[in-house]
């Protein structure tokens, strides 16, 4: 969420990050019913096993930026600082 350290890298790019609860901000766990109502555009990921069982679970494919494929693997960084 807003105000977390993941976000800021993508922030600095333009990036807008489409993950919104009231009340919460930094690291914190989201359902998938968030996922599925905020239809994000993108999604970042630090490790290949996470962006292909995303891939490959028929759960996530009502996620907007799974069923369009643009799930992006970054390597551990820009996070890893």
């Amino acid at each position: 969420l807003q105000g977390s350290l993941h976000t800021e890298a993508p922030e600095l790019l333009g990036l807008h990050n489409v993950a919104q609860i009231p009340g919460r901000h930094g690291l914190t766990q989201v359902s998938m019913e968030n996922l599925l109502s905020w239809q994000p555009d993108i999604i970042l990921v630090q490790d290949a096993v996470t962006a292909q069982y995303l891939r490959e679970d028929p759960v996530w494919q009502g996620v907007k930026a799974v069923a369009e494929q643009r799930i992006l693997f970054l390597s551990g960084l820009p996070f890893g600082w």
